[in-house]
């Protein structure tokens, strides 16, 4: 340790700057049948679990140190702000990817003539 160096005490919780590291994990017997990153390829759309709760693959980015790849994840909690994670960290659901929803469509134009014909009777 250089001089002026903090000595670390031996009870301090190892960290990752802001939740202790067993919060990190994730309990793969909770979720059975769902892989990690590293074993499935990750695609936009795909459930996953990770520290932060559950969540959907909104986009899969360039690979991180461990040589998986980093996910943008946005997660159930509509206040929550995006997540990254990389994808060995992750769970994916064995399940096919959520459906999106499909916004009504709006009701066509009328034609000026069809409203003339309406009027007139």
């Amino acid at each position: 340790m250089g001089a002026g160096a903090v000595p670390r005490p031996e009870s301090a919780p190892e960290t990752n700057g802001r939740r202790p590291n067993a919060d990190l994990r994730i309990d793969r017997a909770a979720y059975p049948g769902w892989s990690t990153g590293a074993e499935r390829a990750p695609k936009v759309g795909d459930e996953v679990c990770c520290s932060a709760g559950l969540g959907e693959i909104a986009a899969v980015l360039g690979k991180t140190g461990d040589g998986s790849r980093l996910l943008h994840i946005r997660l159930d909690d509509p206040d929550a702000p995006p997540f990254y994670a990389a994808a060995s960290n992750v769970l994916i659901s064995p399940n096919p990817p959520r459906p999106k929803p499909v916004a009504p469509a709006a009701p066509a134009a009328k034609d000026e003539d069809e409203e003339d014909e309406e009027w007139l009777g």
